[in-house]
């Protein structure tokens, strides 16, 4: 017997003594995580309360209370039930000394839990049991969740473990909405409680309606369970179950020493049978997972395997040496001509060879177990993807999976090449034989692009990752029978390029599956067996991609047929054989992943048509990634599957969630940060701009973008998407236009949380009435709806005033500057009002003669009329229910977009005050002598220049304030219109501080924005009007 079998002593039944549930001493572990808190706690705290209420030693059962550590436990009376436990990590329930103890003084113990914990958590308790002996006692473990998800959903990570490992255990699963009780699994003293046949759903589990009748069905089934002092020590060893024991017929059963197994190297052809068994596979994964072992399972597996794979079609004829002589273009064409006779005749003699060898029985049988093999390896790769949930518990769906997986293999008997089947044959360059099957050359892929080949993303996306660049230029251009591709230079094309593999023209069916499979898996992932669906899906793709791009496999002359070179024409025809038989005979998951059935790639196809008609948004081909969506659709339409009409509707329906999803990620990505990466979409709504993010309201629909052409072009720089946006017709882009752009428009203004595509069109057509017509790909979108959605943000065009006759005296006027910082304070800069701010009983002369002390009583004076006045010009009234004046100095009120403003002038004055401020003494300067010349009309380009940059300047940082109507069209005309009176007001700021002789030098003045307040600018403009003799 093998070192790592052990079979233990038999045990003394007789000094077992056994107990009732109900008689049993219990302990409850109870988790009382933050997770926990709420309905779960109670639900938990309610199951140990139903089974503690029937227990006849209530006085000796125990509880305690875990998460991120465990308290000591206690008796019923004395435990204080809260969850305030902090995190979830039961292996304080073994390192809690007390608590171990009361394990083991314990006939049941109960874990009790809500959540999930890591893989690291789940192999530091399976080590912990193993070293403190807790599996000893008979486990009752219970999840506390919801039945949303199905059965095999539920996460068992954190009593996997214990219900691996003990001899009598029960998994249970209790819904905190309904308060049924579920078996999950059960084993042991247990084991009669579990009488499913499908665990798929939850109606189809043993299940009763509470506590009670759990309890109810325990007792009538009369289970017992070895008291403390008399039960046995579970084992370290494992049990790999009934069939295993049986076959080794001894009287006890034959238990596996895992960490020996392991480390056993290559085992005998019967262990090797027994082992790879349902049953044992299934309890060896299972105890590998739980303790972190499968990594060193994996190498075990990889030990059993004989790399002695293919029968391989050899040259044993000499053709290689007849491929080096005729390498010689040198050679006479009657030489040439025998030695390419002479060359297929070996080619002939090579396949009679081949045909003999694969009747080698011992071939055969080395074959068989490889495939076992392999089986194993794909069902331990199946566990380590998967999370640690009731599914791994469901032996029955871990068989199906393996069958399933066996069976998609299952036509291949023997790995050989039928060279007799259908293929595509044609004239080969080299041994000029007119009928040979022909052959497709693959080039040596770097270690890296092998790497990204066999990632959860190509994986997952196969036709995305067959457009990576590595891809795309893998094909070789040597099209020669298959024959003279593999005898002639080892590893070598024609044209001295490194090759990886070679495969035949033959039909992707039958015995020359697997050979092509081990190529592609040898070429494409470094020889990782990833799956043939992915696989054949992206080598699919690297041949359609090659058609469509490379100019020596007749990319560019699909149409021209006639005139196109004779050796391309048989390389594209030979490309696009394989290219359709391999599509036509793949074999997928109907759904296109594992829940599916096996059938064809063209009837998956038909599946996703289906889903895209039932589900548009959410549905699988919407959610497949861009750059492998277009190529979906080629290979749907290649079958025949797709319609025009559903082609249409898919890249429409994409189209709106691509558009979306990359919205979301970008997003996403700026969180926290400025929003100028919008700026981009802002572009495809509105044609001019008085900022990044500011557009120009230039009357009605003249502000929005209306040009197909610069709306797509602006789009495919946001959204790079290879060749989606290409190939569109002018009447497909305008009819998504109008969606494109509201959909900008709700995004840019209203999204700035992260969600995903899928929660944000609910969210969408919950909210937006308007978002049932804009995501039906069949409705026409309004065009009056696209002005009214883009215009909301601009003032109407016929705005209701508060005083319609005021404003229209104060339209288009220029208020000129009065002091630095802006207009006047002391009266209305209009030239047609003039409305004095100032008190009744304060003169002008007054405040010039000193003879004014401006208390706060009186400043509030000249803010309120200044504030009346400008409000009763520029205020424009809203909805009469929400009106609402808050403004206290007359101030246009911050513009929240996307509202519209609520003034119609701007904080234009004391924005250019600053920007001038930001300037160099040299830019201000040339600044005011361009202002001079151009106010003398003597204006050349350099000064219209400056002048223009300075109006940038200044419209930006109004715009950055962000108060009134920023989206003026007027407002660099209005800018330009100011700047003399700001310059003379600077002059007039300097003579104040006495600069004699500078005065006309104003980039020496020096503002203090301190003193941009109501009295200092009532003293600086009475000073200024005092020296001019006007008071």
């Amino acid at each position: 017997m093998a070192s790592w079998k052990l079979v233990l002593a038999p045990a003394d039944e007789g000094k077992i003594k056994y107990t009732t549930f109900a008689n049993a001493r219990k302990y409850f572990a109870v988790d009382a995580s933050g997770s926990t808190v709420g309905i779960r706690f109670i639900s938990e705290h309610n199951f140990a309360d139903g089974i503690h209420g029937v227990s006849i030693r209530k006085d000796e059962d125990r509880v305690t209370r875990w998460g991120s550590n465990c308290k000591d436990p206690t008796s019923w009376e004395q435990c204080f039930w809260a969850p305030d436990q902090g995190g979830t990590q039961p292996q304080h329930i073994l390192r809690n000394q007390k608590s171990m103890q009361a394990i083991r003084d314990s006939d049941i113990w109960f874990l009790l839990t809500d959540g999930e914990v890591p893989n690291s958590e789940v192999h530091t308790l399976a080590g912990l049991g193993q070293e403190l002996g807790v599996f000893d006692c008979a486990t009752v473990f219970l999840i506390t969740s919801h039945t949303r998800n199905a059965p095999s959903y539920a996460n068992v990570s954190v009593g996997i473990t214990s219900y691996e490992n003990c001899a009598n255990a029960l998994c249970l699963f209790k819904d905190y909405e309904s308060n049924r009780v579920y078996v999950i699994a059960s084993k042991g003293a247990f084991a009669a409680l579990d009488q499913a046949e499908d665990h798929d759903t939850w109606e189809k589990l043993t299940n009763f309606s509470s506590e009670a009748a759990l309890i109810q069905r325990i007792t009538e089934l009369d289970i017992h369970v070895p008291t403390a002092e008399t039960r046995i020590a579970t084992p370290t060893q494992l049990n790999l179950g009934g069939e295993w024991n049986a076959a080794h017929n001894n009287s006890q059963p034959t238990l596996v020493d895992i960490d020996m197994l392991l480390r056993a190297g290559v085992i005998s052809d019967e262990d090797r049978v027994l082992l790879f068994a349902d049953e044992a596979l299934d309890a060896l994964l299972l105890a590998c997972k739980s303790r972190g072992k499968l990594n060193e399972l994996r190498s075990f597996l990889l030990a059993q395997k004989v790399e002695q794979l293919t029968i391989k079609l050899e040259d044993v004829s000499g053709a290689a040496g007849f491929i080096h002589l005729l390498a010689d273009q040198e050679i006479p064409s009657e030489t040439r001509t025998l030695l390419q006779s002479k060359l297929r005749d070996a080619h002939e003699a090579n396949r009679k060879a081949y045909t003999a060898a694969q009747n080698n029985i011992q071939l055969q049988a080395i074959q068989d177990r490889n495939r076992r093999v392999d089986a194993a390896l794909r069902a331990l790769s199946d566990s380590e993807k998967s999370g640690f949930t009731a599914e791994i518990l469901s032996r029955r769906s871990n068989r199906a999976r393996r069958a399933e997986n066996i069976s998609a293999d299952s036509a291949v008997d023997v790995s050989v090449l039928d060279l007799e089947a259908p293929g595509f044959r044609g004239e080969c360059q080299v041994c000029c034989g007119d009928n040979e099957v022909l052959s497709i050359a693959l080039k040596l892929l770097s270690a890296d692009a092998m790497a990204a080949n066999t990632d959860n993303f190509a994986l997952d996306f196969p036709l995305a990752a067959g457009r990576f660049e590595a891809n795309m230029n893998i094909l070789s251009s040597q099209c020669i029978c298959f024959q003279c591709a593999l005898f002639g230079r080892p590893g070598h094309s024609i044209y001295g390029e490194e090759i990886s593999a070679v495969i035949p023209t033959l039909e992707y069916t039958g015995s020359n599956k697997l050979y092509i499979h081990q190529q592609l898996y040898k070429a494409l992932n470094a020889g990782l067996k990833t799956g043939v669906p992915a696989m054949g899906q992206l080598f699919a793709t690297i041949l359609d991609r090659t058609l469509r791009v490379k100019e020596w496999a007749g990319a560019g002359f699909e149409n021209e047929k006639g005139s196109i070179d004779a050796e391309i024409l048989q390389r594209r025809n030979a490309i696009t054989w394989l290219l359709d038989n391999i599509i036509s005979h793949l074999r997928v998951r109907e759904t296109f992943n594992e829940l599916g059935q096996w059938t064809t790639y063209p009837l998956a196809l038909t599946w996703a048509a289906r889903d895209f008609q039932k589900e548009g948004l959410t549905s699988w081909c919407i959610n497949y990634p861009v750059v492998g969506f277009m190529q979906l659709l080629r290979f749907g339409k290649t079958l025949n599957v797709f319609s025009d009409e559903t082609i249409t509707d898919m890249k429409n329906t994409k189209f709106l969630h691509s558009f979306v999803s990359t919205f979301l990620a970008r997003a996403y990505k700026n969180m926290g940060k400025s929003r100028d990466w919008t700026k981009p979409l802002l572009e495809i709504l509105y044609v001019e701009f008085n900022d990044d993010l500011i557009p120009k309201d230039s009357g009605g629909n003249v502000s929005i973008l209306r040009s197909v052409p610069t709306f797509w072009n602006t789009l495919m720089k946001f959204m790079p998407a290879e060749d989606f946006l290409k190939g569109w017709t002018k009447e497909e882009s305008r009819k998504m236009m109008s969606r494109i752009q509201i959909l900008a428009f709700w995004l840019v203004f209203y999204q700035f949380a992260h969600t995903s595509a899928k929660t944000y069109f609910a969210q969408l057509r919950s909210k937006e009435p308007l978002a049932v017509v804009l995501l039906d790909k069949k409705a026409e979108v309004p065009e009056n709806t696209v002005s009214e959605i883009l215009l909301s943000i601009f003032i109407e065009s016929k705005p209701e005033f508060k005083n319609k006759d005021a404003y229209t005296s104060h339209n288009n006027v220029v208020v000129p500057f009065e002091n630095p910082f802006g207009a006047s304070v002391l009266h209305c800069g209009a030239p047609d009002c003039g409305i004095s701010f100032l008190p009744e009983e304060v003169s002008l002369k007054q405040i010039a003669d000193g003879q004014i002390e401006w208390t706060p009583r009186l400043l509030d004076q000249v803010k309120k009329k200044r504030r009346d006045h400008l409000i009763d010009i520029f205020g424009i009234l809203g909805k009469p229910e929400i009106e609402k004046e808050i403004s206290e100095t007359g101030l246009p009120s911050v513009t929240k977009v996307p509202s519209r403003p609520s003034e119609v002038h701007t904080c234009m004055h004391i924005g250019i005050a600053k920007t001038w401020a930001t300037l160099t003494r040299k830019e201000k300067r040339n600044l005011t002598g361009a202002i001079q010349s151009s106010w003398m009309g003597d204006c050349d380009e350099e000064d219209e220049k400056v002048i223009e940059e300075f109006v940038i300047k200044a419209r930006k940082c109004i715009c950055g304030v962000g108060r009134g109507n920023v989206y003026s069209a007027t407002l660099e005309r209005d800018i330009r219109a100011v700047l003399p009176s700001f310059l003379e007001a600077l002059k007039v700021g300097l003579a104040m501080e006495k600069k004699e002789g500078m005065c006309e030098d104003v980039s020496l003045y020096e503002f203090d924005f301190g003193e941009n307040r109501v009295a200092e600018k009532i003293r600086w403009e009475v000073e200024s009007l005092r020296r001019k003799g006007l008071v």
